[in-house]
């Protein structure tokens, strides 16, 4: 139960760091957002009250089917090596 704690901490700071520049302009397809950032970052004499927070706008959907059909035999696999080797590590503690 405590292990959650730093799990959740950790799951919090990543869903709110700011993403890289490519992934801005590749993914998002944003190069407003991009010049912004930018400027941001090749400013050091700004301060913070003069730094604009980029606003989080609308993200690409998963596609997950698609990743399903391309990856299923993968994570299958990979997830009953998984499921097979922590059974009889953890089987004598639900008896």
């Amino acid at each position: 139960m405590l292990g959650a704690v730093p799990t959740a901490a950790c799951m919090y700071f990543r869903l709110n760091l700011p993403e890289t520049p490519r992934y801005t302009l590749f993914a998002k397809q944003n190069e407003d957002l991009l010049k912004q950032e930018m400027e941001q970052v090749l400013n050091p004499e700004a301060t913070t009250a003069q730094l604009v927070v980029a606003d989080k706008g609308p993200t690409a959907k998963i596609d997950y089917p698609a990743i399903l059909k391309k990856y299923g035999w993968q994570l299958f696999g990979t997830a009953s090596c998984w499921f097979l080797v922590r059974w009889p590590a953890f089987a004598p503690i639900s008896c």
